[in-house]
């Protein structure tokens, strides 16, 4: 698949889906990915938007201590998350590819496709 550019949601998103695809994606940011997830988030939710919800989230995990292994894997989970609610809620398919895309330059692709398959069990 060719690597496509992130666009914006469409207005007519529903708020309450929009709100569950960003919040796996600010665990995500504020564990690892900071930069190429942040940037998706900004050019898929808005700015302000994306900017909001990842100072909620730094807050609300200040003082956790969270270890190399368990941030990897469960920001990858964090990211099939919102690849989900993305592709199968919202039909924005090119954009939850775009999304894949970050943690497959990180990790195997089976690694990837493994957390994918968790979420989608509903782990």
């Amino acid at each position: 698949m060719t690597p496509t550019m992130p666009t914006l949601l469409s207005t007519t998103a529903p708020a309450d889906v929009q709100k569950r695809a960003l919040a796996p994606l600010t665990t995500a940011i504020a564990n690892m990915h900071g930069t190429s997830v942040l940037d998706f988030a900004k050019t898929v939710f808005g700015d302000e938007t994306a900017e909001k919800a990842v100072q909620e989230r730094k807050e609300e995990m200040k003082g956790m201590q969270i270890n190399g292994n368990f941030g990897e894997s469960g920001c990858c989970t964090a990211i099939m998350r919102c690849y989900v609610v993305l592709k199968s809620e919202l039909g924005e398919t090119a954009n939850a590819e775009e999304l894949k895309g970050i943690p497959v330059a990180y990790w195997e692709r089976g690694f990837v496709e493994g957390e994918l398959a968790k979420v989608e069990a509903g782990w």
